[in-house]
């Protein structure tokens, strides 16, 4: 059954032009296989009910990073077909201007801030590299 499901996703540079992304954790907290575990992407997840995008991403940017984010620049809407579902993507863009401690979530293995051109070397999920380069450069 194909569900459509909003998600926000969360571009966060820090004052060193670095991005943040996350290494997706391999297991869930029970144990089982989470998808696409081990893939790299950008902060973000699912919204709760009656939540609106803006709202979604700041509270998944606290939950996944540590991150309490006021100024977001919403980029773009994206829609992905990912397995049996259509995920409808709320892209937010914003800038830190200091250093503040990450503090990992259960959802990733690693969080790593990347330069800008690095970003290549990574696959990131649900962005081929011609959007990236619109994001940020």
């Amino acid at each position: 059954m194909n569900k459509i499901i909003d998600a926000a996703v969360i571009i966060i540079e820090n004052e060193n032009d670095e991005i943040l992304i996350g290494k997706r954790a391999i297991y869930r907290e029970d144990n089982s296989l989470r998808v696409n575990g081990g893939e790299w992407e950008f902060p973000g997840g699912k919204f709760e009910k009656n939540e609106i995008p803006i709202t979604a991403a700041k509270r998944e940017a606290l939950e996944e990073t540590g991150l309490c984010l006021f100024n977001l620049d919403f980029c773009l809407n994206k829609t992905v077909k990912w397995y049996e579902n259509t995920y409808y993507l709320y892209v937010f863009k914003t800038k830190i201007l200091e250093n503040y401690e990450l503090i990992k979530s259960n959802e990733h293995e690693v969080l790593i801030w990347c330069k800008k051109e690095e970003l290549f070397k990574y696959n990131i999920l649900d962005f081929d590299k011609e959007e990236i380069k619109k994001l940020l450069f």
